[in-house]
């Protein structure tokens, strides 16, 4: 029995607890190892839009049909490059280019009755001035004659008189004294003639000025009656113009028809009619719709992103790099509308066009595993 016994005594000699501090430093190793990566690490958390699809950063162009009328050509097909002005559709527009041709026709006519009316004018009105110097001309000269014609009735009643005096006397004859008088008188008429011819010629003045000054009156009122309406023809005229200038519907940019509803020639399109939608030239954009949950507080512009699209796997092609630009601060039917920034689209393995849908990802947040740890056992907590 002495053998066993010596036996299990170095058995227990060779049991020792190496084995498991070893084990415990291991495991202690990794507990720390993990509460590291668990309070250090840092995950990415993302925030995403099933809803997003590249568009132009230019919008699209919706032409609608200005006015009523029948189409009476389609200039365009869909798919068509087209220039900024170019016509697309035009409308009937017959009757409206002859009246504008009648309105036009009118607008000449009654300009060229202005000149005509104008010269008349002027020549009046320099006949009034002329006439008012040759007035003041002649009443000046029939006032001199009329001074001098009554100097002379003055000296010839003066010389009367003395001969009438010297009478008596015998120095004069009789005959003498009947002429000087005779001469008085005639003298006395011819001053009164004189006076009355300057009457006669200031009212001949004033009759004639009045003339004058009604026709200049008279022009003055066919004049602005003629300008009238050649101001009504010419805004007619403008109006014919832009009517018809609408009859003939124009790319409002360059680009390419990327929708166009079934019209013929001889179709009836009432104002306001959807015809056709210009997807203009530009570079591309992400424009993605979230939930407010998802949008307000968390997304914001300069955070990155990036979108895979539906039809091009992202295994194979890759996925689009973008950077938020614009987040709208009002939610509409679709959610919250956010704009999104390609970044390097050339790189992309795929042609990039307008329409092709996707899914976007935005990078709101980056959290250690701790903290996502702590929110997640909070809200099944608190649910």
């Amino acid at each position: 029995m002495v053998l066993p016994f010596r036996r299990s005594l170095r058995s227990l000699r060779r049991d020792t607890h190496r084995p498991s501090i070893v084990l415990g430093v291991a495991a202690l190793g990794l507990l720390g190892a993990w509460a590291a990566w668990a309070f250090m690490a840092r995950i990415a958390l993302y925030e995403s839009s099933t809803t997003a699809r590249l568009e132009t950063v230019e919008p699209v162009h919706v032409v609608e049909a200005p006015i009523d009328g029948r189409v009476v050509e389609l200039l365009v097909g869909l798919g068509d490059l087209v220039e900024e002005g170019q016509p697309l559709i035009r409308l009937e527009y017959e009757s409206q280019r002859l009246e504008l041709s009648e309105a036009q026709a009118r607008q000449r006519a009654l300009e060229a009755q202005l000149d005509p009316l104008e010269a008349e004018l002027s020549a009046a009105e320099e006949r009034l001035g002329i006439g008012e110097q040759g007035a003041r001309g002649a009443v000046s000269e029939a006032r001199a004659r009329s001074r001098a014609a009554l100097a002379q009735a003055e000296i010839a009643e003066d010389h009367a008189a003395r001969l009438g005096q010297l009478a008596p006397r015998g120095v004069v004859t009789r005959e003498e004294v009947s002429t000087a008088s005779s001469n008085a008188t005639r003298a006395q008429s011819e001053a009164e003639a004189a006076t009355l011819a300057v009457q006669r010629l200031r009212w001949e003045h004033l009759v004639s000025d009045a003339d004058v000054r009604t026709r200049i009156q008279t022009i003055r009122r066919e004049l602005a009656r003629v300008a009238g309406e050649a101001e009504t023809a010419q805004a007619h005229v403008e109006r014919l113009e832009r009517e018809l200038e609408r009859r003939a519907i124009t790319a409002p940019s360059s680009g390419r028809v990327a929708e166009i509803a079934p019209l013929s020639p001889g179709r009836y399109v009432a104002a306001g009619t959807h015809l056709l939608s210009v997807l203009p030239r530009g570079d591309l954009r992400v424009v993605a719709s979230f939930t407010p949950g998802q949008a307000f507080g968390r997304v914001r512009s300069g955070q990155s992103a990036r979108m895979r699209l539906d039809g091009f796997p992202w295994t194979r092609f890759g996925m689009l790099d973008a950077t938020v630009a614009r987040v709208a601060d009002e939610t509409t039917e679709d959610g919250v509308r956010v704009e999104l920034g390609l970044e390097h689209p050339d790189a992309f393995a795929a042609p990039l066009e307008h329409g092709l849908p996707g899914r976007v990802e935005v990078e709101v947040e980056r959290v250690s595993p701790a903290e996502l740890l702590l929110r997640t056992a909070g809200q099944w907590l608190g649910s």
